[in-house]
């Protein structure tokens, strides 16, 4: 079994520790270099390149890195005929929470107003 890391921009280093962890003998090739994409059964990502799942002939699931999975489903080339998976776990749903209710904070109590004001009025 071949794993790919599809995610641009971000250090990858960390899902590998772990992976290895569980099973060292595990193939992971990570984008852009991925040598032999015959090979992959199993794709995680986090805004890949549209298309590009196309190139994974033998793909048997593809997994976010993260909670949603809109960014996969956006992508027209993904098979119908694969599972899509997302992670599920109690830090990022007490993350998520808090980054909504900052979000809602934030509208309500005009924070970034507040904060150009405070630019204007002292020249910062």
């Amino acid at each position: 079994m071949s794993l790919a890391i599809i995610c641009p921009g971000k250090n990858a280093d960390p899902w590998i520790k772990v992976l290895k962890d569980q099973d060292p003998d595990l193939e992971v090739q990570v984008y852009p270099d991925i040598n032999n994409p015959d090979s992959v059964d199993v794709v995680m990502l986090w805004n890949h390149p549209a298309g590009i799942l196309s190139s994974f002939p033998n793909l048997k699931l593809i997994s976010s890195m993260g909670a949603g999975v809109d960014h996969i489903l956006r992508d027209k080339s993904v098979p119908e005929n694969i599972p899509v998976v997302r992670i599920v776990d109690e830090k990022l749903t007490f993350s998520m929470t808090n980054y909504v209710i900052m979000g809602v904070l934030n509208f309500h109590r005009q924070f970034t107003r507040y904060q150009q004001d405070k630019r204007r009025k002292f020249g910062i």
